[in-house]
């Protein structure tokens, strides 16, 4: 999957299976790594941001997971509030 992402032109489908074998393997800061390093597909993608918000769980970083979780989805964006959803 690595050779993949490197000789290959990396699309979503390709970062994200190298993405989920290094969280498999608990490589937590690799993923954050690999997802960082190709932030322009993480953008779009709610696979690869769920895969950045686990890995920062997985690391005991409560607070950065906090934070990309109000910059990845703000609050017009999120799940809808559901006292609306009866």
């Amino acid at each position: 999957a690595d050779q993949l992402v490197t000789l290959k032109g990396a699309g979503p489908d390709e970062i994200y299976t190298l993405a989920e074998c290094y969280f498999k393997n608990r490589e937590y800061r690799r993923v954050l790594h690999l997802l960082k390093k190709h932030s322009e597909t993480t953008e779009g993608n709610d696979r690869l941001k769920l895969l950045v918000v686990q890995s920062l769980m997985e690391c005991r970083d409560w607070e950065e997971a906090l934070r990309y979780l109000e910059s990845a989805w703000p609050e017009d964006q999120g799940a809808s509030d559901p006292k609306s959803a009866a």
